[in-house]
């Protein structure tokens, strides 16, 4: 699964353990090499698509991979 968003948290505990091993992020606003999420949107969609704890993800069993590439000014 994968997503152009925001970013994604990739300490969250419903995704931590599900992270592509390899080539699993991206960071084209900041090039930062460790999947974040300042806003938090990214995060939520991808808990939604792949959370893996109390139900949260519909395809818990899936791995993810993400971008950050939508800003959003604070």
């Amino acid at each position: 699964m994968g997503t152009i968003d925001t970013g994604v948290r990739g300490t969250h505990e419903a995704l931590k353990s599900n992270a592509m091993a390899t080539d699993s992020w991206k960071d084209a606003i900041a090039g930062k090499l460790v999947p974040y999420d300042d806003v938090g949107h990214g995060t939520h969609t991808m808990g939604s698509i792949c959370g893996t704890t109390r139900g949260i993800g519909v395809a818990p069993g899936s791995k993810w991979m993400g971008t950050a590439n939508l800003y959003t000014p604070p």
